[in-house]
């Protein structure tokens, strides 16, 4: 039902849609002062290829626009603290590889047993890798993980090099 109470006459049915529109003028505006709600919505009426007379009223784009925006920022906070950071074992085996680009994951393994309990490295076992991170935290991993950080670094080596 579109209204609270039913509607008897014109001067109510006035009354209501003078009410309606100064809430719906108030939210436009309040949308038209986000830059980024009202920029997606800018940029759906230049791409649209729909004559002027089908296109969407532009308050519809601009609710839209913060729905979409409501979605983005949905999304980019799922992502938080999930940004790749290079820690000590890594760079560890950034050196390595940089020296030695084709070195097999077993030499690369037994170079790091060499390093071990100087520095970084703190120890390596078969499958577990004892190491101290930035703070000064033991951390370890295993060999399936000390396989894919080595996998990581030659690819971001790779894209860092000319085509």
């Amino acid at each position: 039902m579109l209204f609270a109470k039913p509607i008897s006459n014109i001067k109510e049915w006035n009354e209501a849609n003078r009410s309606f529109w100064s809430k719906q003028k108030e939210l436009d505006e309040k949308r038209l002062a986000d830059e980024v709600t009202a920029r997606i919505a800018y940029e759906r009426v230049k791409c649209s290829d729909v004559p002027f007379s089908k296109q969407e009223q532009f308050s519809n784009l601009l609710a839209k626009a913060e729905e979409d925006k409501k979605l983005v920022l949905q999304i980019l906070a799922q992502r938080g603290g999930k940004a790749s950071k290079a820690d000590t074992l890594n760079a560890e085996i950034r050196g390595i590889v940089v020296s030695k680009s084709e070195m097999p994951e077993r030499a690369i393994y037994l170079e790091l047993s060499r390093r071990a309990g100087r520095g970084v490295i703190i120890s390596v076992k078969p499958n577990r890798i004892l190491y101290k991170d930035h703070s000064g935290k033991e951390k370890a991993i295993t060999g399936k993980a000390l396989k894919h950080r080595i996998y990581r670094v030659r690819k971001q080596l790779k894209s860092l090099q000319p085509a």
